[in-house]
């Protein structure tokens, strides 16, 4: 008993000791990320899978980042296992073709704008539609991308997606083929996805909220090791 009370009265100065951004490092480097994904992309979106996390809006441990800064023609669609700390895909990802060539730099939540939207999406449920298997996003941040169901933003399959001859979508995600047929059964159904590209800003990058989350992260991990242990 009173080991249980030392970790809820000492715990949250213990983690104090470490820094938030030597947490977010930490795991960057258990992730093995270094060279594959940038630090200042994944920084700005656990910062947000904690706030919707913390918010009780998703469900899992994985999180999608989407580095639209990246050329097409590079793998800018990260798939991040948080709890096994593991990347699980990097691979390639069509952007909107009023988004531009094979940079993207226009971005739109106007529908019919054939145009990309940054941000935070929640993936919801799967469909089969003209390009197979699809999953369906709900995009939550205000100004960027909250018409993403009325404009029918979603997670598909395209042939066109191949390294040699790079197309375009409508706005949509789309992955190759063979990709898309593993990688959206992974994630659907309450899985953050972060589109990011320069000049983005969001009530979801509250730091205070991502401390917070962790904080209780930190401290149930503790109770349910002290609760296991003789």
């Amino acid at each position: 008993m009173l080991k249980f009370f030392l970790i809820i009265i000492l715990f949250p100065i213990t983690l104090l000791s470490q820094t938030y951004g030597e947490h977010v490092r930490n795991i960057y480097n258990e992730c093995e990320l270094e060279g594959k994904l940038s630090y200042k992309v994944f920084f700005t979106a656990i910062t947000g899978y904690y706030n919707l996390k913390y918010e009780q809006k998703l469900f899992g441990d994985k999180l999608v980042i989407v580095d639209f800064r990246q050329s097409s023609l590079e793998e800018r669609f990260y798939v991040i296992d948080l709890l096994t700390k593991e990347l699980l895909y990097k691979t390639l990802v069509a952007h909107g073709k009023n988004s531009g060539g094979s940079y993207a730099f226009k971005f739109s939540d106007k529908k019919g704008s054939y145009k990309s939207s940054l941000g935070f999406y929640i993936t919801t449920t799967t469909y089969d539609g003209c390009n197979g298997q699809s999953l369906y996003l709900k995009g939550i941040d205000d100004g960027y991308n909250t018409h993403a169901e009325e404009r029918l933003i979603v997670v598909h399959s395209a042939k066109y997606v191949k390294k040699e001859d790079m197309g375009h979508s409508k706005g949509c995600f789309a992955l190759s083929m063979k990709d898309a047929k593993f990688i959206i059964p992974l994630i659907k159904e309450g899985t953050c996805i972060f589109a990011y590209a320069t000049y983005y800003q969001s009530r979801y990058l509250n730091k205070d909220k991502a401390i917070k989350y962790c904080e209780q992260i930190k401290i149930n991990e503790a109770l349910k090791e002290l609760l296991n242990s003789p």
